[in-house]
């Protein structure tokens, strides 16, 4: 009895040792990195009560309300709440989405016509389907009315195979280029498009190429905000094109977060990506409520987040 006595003691002992040794080795130790859903709701739970409904490390599905953050740049964010998700409609309207369509066969003029003139203005076709595919992604997801919305998921792919091939001159890459220009005209048309069968949803980073769209960022801030917000006779006369100007700009700051890219693990890249969608969104709401001063000041962050996120991440 006695030896059966001391038996358990030193069981209870031992087990004790190593339940305070296993306490002490895991002091200072950071969380880790994948969680199980038990896991999560130790580590989240008042996160989640704070910041709201979501999965930690979450890159789309937690809604946000940022103010007063310092961003890398040194600027300061205002109080707008970014969309999460499927709800787009708060980053850019229908009318912005059905506009940015429409204009394609505009922007595509005649580079596809010969293969010549798309040897040339390959890299150009290629921004521009690049940025339509994330358009036709948004809008295959979009949470409100939208023209397009059928077809979105399969334009999207074929677009985005387009726009992959158009980095290269080659016959094969120019023949599925005019193609892609010809399903546009047809679409706007009115007409019928026949498209591959595509889930509807699917993560910006399988659909688009970063630097095309960092280059659709440059464009959207140097050729469209910048200039058309430079005095306020200008920007009363632009305001419409400022508003959706900047709503592309919110689509695509958005994208460039998607955990598939490059640097998107990066806290301060992440850091500036946020900052621009969410300074893009306060050139929105100025261009909304008319005023210049308001949009000259979030242009101007916008510029900044932008020089500085090119001195630490090209």
């Amino acid at each position: 009895m006695r030896r059966a006595v001391a038996v358990s003691v030193a069981i209870s002992l031992a087990v004790a040792v190593s339940a305070f040794a296993l306490a002490q080795a895991g002091k200072g130790k950071k969380p880790p990195k994948e969680y199980n859903k038990s896991t999560q709701e130790a580590f989240f739970k008042d996160v989640r009560e704070a910041r709201g409904p979501g999965q930690p490390a979450s890159g789309t599905s937690r809604p946000a309300s940022v103010a007063g953050t310092t961003n890398p740049g040194g600027t300061t964010t205002a109080p707008v709440s970014p969309a999460g998700g499927a709800g787009f409609s708060k980053l850019i309207s229908a009318e912005t989405l059905e506009d940015l369509i429409k204009a394609a066969p505009a922007e595509i003029g005649d580079s596809v016509d010969a293969e010549s003139k798309f040897n040339t203005g390959h890299n150009k076709i290629r921004k521009l389907y690049n940025t339509l595919a994330i358009a036709f992604n948004v809008i295959a997801q979009y949470d409100g009315e939208v023209r397009f919305k059928e077809p979105a998921a399969g334009l999207r792919d074929m677009l985005a195979r387009s726009a992959r091939n158009s980095k290269t001159v080659t016959t094969q890459a120019w023949r599925e280029a005019q193609k892609r220009s010809q399903d546009l005209q047809e679409l706007i048309r009115g007409g019928n498009v026949t498209v591959v069968e595509a889930e509807k949803e699917m993560e910006f980073s399988k659909i688009a190429d970063r630097p095309p769209i960092m280059q659709r960022l440059e464009d959207a801030l140097d050729r469209g905000l910048a200039p058309m917000s430079s005095d306020e006779g200008t920007f009363k006369a632009n305001k419409d094109k400022v508003r959706k100007e900047a709503e592309i700009m919110a689509v695509l700051a958005r994208a460039i977060q998607d955990p598939g890219f490059d640097y998107a693990d990066d806290t301060g890249y992440r850091g500036f990506a946020q900052a621009l969608e969410l300074h893009a969104l306060e050139v929105v709401q100025g261009a909304n409520q008319d005023s210049y001063s308001s949009v000259r000041t979030a242009v101007g962050n916008i510029g900044k987040q932008c020089s500085q996120c090119h001195k630490d991440f090209r």
